[in-house]
């Protein structure tokens, strides 16, 4: 499976705005990120490791599985929150970024610990997430993980 990691201008995808109507649907909010979203990386790995890459830094930001519910069921304005099909995009807000950034620098040592005792795949998809953060506060934008690109 592969994963593709975005950082994406949030202010151009659909938001609570768009709520029940076409462009809060999956797939809409799938194709805006593509046109709109600058592709950061791609990872080839299964489930089980993506699960534990997330998994495995969520304890840094004492989450309690907040990292991996936006990384599998996240959206703009959480508007898939809801739907009844398996979501296929992990979604960290804009107003997001910039705190996950400051707490996984802080913990620069940590993370890269972790990362170190982790697989190659289960390392890379931290290593796209975490630089893709980086690249996202930045810019003040968001960050958008489709799965299965």
């Amino acid at each position: 499976m592969k994963f593709t990691v975005y950082v994406v201008d949030e202010s151009l995808l659909p938001g609570e705005k768009d709520a029940g109507t076409p462009a809060a649907s999956a797939a809409a909010i799938y194709a805006a990120i593509r046109k709109h979203g600058g592709q950061w990386s791609q990872v080839s790995a299964n489930v089980d490791q993506f699960d534990d890459a997330f998994k495995s830094l969520d304890p840094l930001i004492e989450g309690n599985g907040f990292l991996g519910q936006l990384a599998f069921r996240g959206s703009p304005g959480l508007l898939l929150i809801d739907d009844p099909e398996e979501s296929l995009l992990g979604y960290f807000e804009k107003s997001l970024v910039p705190h996950l950034h400051g707490v996984f620098s802080e913990l620069a040592e940590d993370v890269e610990k972790i990362m170190d005792a982790k697989d190659a795949p289960i390392e890379d998809i931290q290593y796209a997430f975490i630089s893709a953060l980086e690249e996202a506060a930045s810019r003040g934008f968001a960050v958008a993980i489709l799965h299965r690109e």
